[in-house]
């Protein structure tokens, strides 16, 4: 397998300030500024959401299904950076934020992650991948780590689905394997493993999701307790 060579992201604001999130490291494979090195993503000043952007946010949650089937058509900026934002919106264990998101764009290192992810075949067809990972160093609590950079990936997959995009979760942590496959493709330090990777793109097609509600799995003031609450 290729290593590739993972460059921090300059984010830069509409009146041309470069900004970086504290205690944060943002990582784009692919999309390299030719003079600084740094890798680039244009977003807008104003980051708010405007009505329409995104369908009703219960919607979004309840309809979300696995997409794995792509067009290959790129992401605009826009989508990179409406997604990434679900993903530090996220809640963590004291607010430590222990995350750091490598986005793929990169042709060639899509394929390296197909070879290297036996769930991940679908990732050279699609419009990129982003490789959510923790930090030890922020977050010293294993359970905490992983538990911090899921709920930044489900934010990434709510937000890919509002945006009337596809993407699918293909797990990392805890299998020893794709672990040591992602660290070294994607050169991490020793301090931050890898979690998941989340696979997105332009769907081809659609897939009708399912209620996947279940009232058998509640319980109420303990666990003998049923619904109605």
């Amino acid at each position: 397998m290729m290593k590739s060579n993972v460059c921090p992201i300059s984010i830069e604001t509409t009146n041309g300030n470069a900004a970086r999130a504290t205690g944060l490291l943002v990582a784009f494979a692919g999309t390299a500024n030719h003079r600084t090195g740094a890798a680039v993503l244009q977003i807008t000043q104003n980051s708010s959401i405007e009505k329409g952007d995104f369908m009703e946010a219960l919607e979004a949650i309840t309809t979300r299904c696995s997409i794995r089937k792509f067009t290959g058509e790129p992401l605009t900026e826009v989508q990179w950076d409406k997604v990434l934002r679900a993903g530090f919106a996220a809640p963590s264990a004291h607010n430590l934020r222990p995350w750091h998101f490598i986005g793929v764009t990169d042709n060639e290192l899509l394929e390296n992650i197909a070879d290297a992810h036996p769930h991940a075949k679908m990732a050279p067809v699609a419009g990129g991948a982003i490789l959510v990972c923790g930090d030890r160093n922020i977050q010293e609590e294993e359970g905490f780590l992983v538990e911090d950079c899921s709920a930044a990936i489900q934010n990434m997959l709510i937000a890919v689905n509002g945006l009337g995009l596809g993407a699918v979760w293909c797990g990392v942590y805890p299998v020893e394997d794709l672990i040591a496959a992602m660290t070294e493709l994607f050169g991490l330090p020793e301090h931050v493993v890898p979690i998941g990777l989340v696979v997105l793109g332009n769907k081809a097609g659609s897939r009708k999701p399912f209620d996947k509600y279940d009232p058998s799995r509640i319980h109420v003031n303990g666990w003998s307790g049923s619904i109605p609450l």
